[in-house]
């Protein structure tokens, strides 16, 4: 049967996609309490979070030894996990994350996205003659606040 496209056909072909329902999956609890064989024994219970980021804001200021902002410097973000996820492995090194540049106010306001193992971040404003590294420890934190002079 061909069917035109004219309101009428529109109209009864999206009333009979509306009426195909997705099939409601609820697992036996005996599934999510024993021990999975192969893949497709695998159960997850709808409330598991597969979330394994987190946001913070960075809000830095950076100013040189006179006072001035420091305009268009780059800041250079890396983190790294305080612990390492095995017992003989060496704390690792600081990897980057992001690399951001101050605006015509030396300040640089920004969110990013860290891996939830990330605790501490190390950041670098590029730039000689102040104190020009933070080392930060995360701890519940979602900010950043700090003033480069």
């Amino acid at each position: 049967m061909f069917i035109r496209n004219t309101p009428i056909a529109l109209v009864l072909l999206s009333a009979a996609i509306s009426t195909v329902h997705a099939a409601e999956y609820q697992p036996a609890e005996s599934l999510l309490e024993t021990k999975a064989d192969r893949s497709n024994q695998l159960y997850v219970s709808p409330e598991f979070n597969f979330d394994n980021q987190r946001r913070i804001t960075l809000d830095l200021m950076a100013f040189d030894d006179q006072g001035d902002p420091l305009i268009n410097t780059l800041v250079v973000i890396k983190g790294r996990a305080s612990e390492s996820r095995y017992l003989d492995e060496e704390p690792q090194s600081y990897e980057l994350v992001s690399m951001l540049r101050t605006d015509d106010s030396g300040a640089v306001y920004r969110e990013v996205e860290l891996a939830d193992q990330i605790d501490q971040l190390q950041i670098q404003v590029q730039t000689v003659g102040i104190e020009n590294v933070l080392h930060i420890e995360l701890i519940d934190d979602d900010a950043v606040y700090h003033t480069f002079e």
